[in-house]
């Protein structure tokens, strides 16, 4: 297996890893020279094979993953005949790939933030973005997230069956937790750590 993973990013800095540079580290880990990342719109990140800048650079970001769509997805068929699978990390990264256009090639959705994430946000989601969304969910077979509340976006806002849909937990950086060993004095205390974000709008 050959994988090529398509982002807009892959490794930012610590402090600001999110849930798509997490993905990408456990894609990295599990697949190592077998995997190629192709990078498109910002800064180039060490870790990608490719990197293309947007040649559409203004306007807010759904705009400009719009306007950048067939750009990608030219990109990509150019890349993809080197791979057995291709992996898009975040929905509009597929955008302008139809279901048919990588022929030979298998497709993996990992969709990241939908629509309704955006809305319940505060942030103001072009009509045209939620159909690209659409049209991506519908054709796609091969659909993976971490959240089971995207999971039921997916089907209850776009109506994708959920048989098409896998949820796999992202889990934890190890690393970032060295095991520490400790005697318990009385009843252990139990901790739960996790990330708050605005933008995913939960706490």
């Amino acid at each position: 297996m050959r994988l090529l993973v398509v982002t807009e990013k892959c490794g930012p800095e610590l402090a600001a890893r999110d849930g798509g540079a997490r993905l990408i580290a456990s894609l990295q880990r599990a697949f190592g020279d077998d995997l190629a990342i192709a990078q498109f719109g910002r800064r180039a990140d060490a870790a990608a094979r490719w990197h293309h800048p947007y040649p559409v650079t203004g306007g807010d970001r759904f705009s400009r993953r719009l306007a950048n769509a067939s750009f990608v997805a030219d990109r990509v068929r150019e890349m993809a005949p080197g791979f057995t699978d291709v992996a898009f990390v975040h929905v509009s990264m597929q955008f302008a790939v139809g279901a048919d256009s990588l022929p030979g090639v298998r497709t993996w959705t990992l969709p990241m933030f939908l629509t309704p994430s955006y809305v319940a946000s505060g942030e103001v989601v072009p009509a045209a973005y939620t159909e690209a969304e659409q049209r991506v969910l519908a054709s796609t077979g091969r659909i993976i997230t971490p959240s089971h509340l995207e999971r039921r976006q997916m089907s209850d806002e776009y109506g994708v069956p959920g048989e098409r849909v896998r949820v796999v937990p992202r889990g934890v950086e190890s690393g970032l937790f060295p095991p520490l060993v400790r005697s318990l004095r009385g009843a252990p205390l139990l901790c739960s750590v996790g990330s708050i974000k605005r933008q995913k709008n939960t706490v």
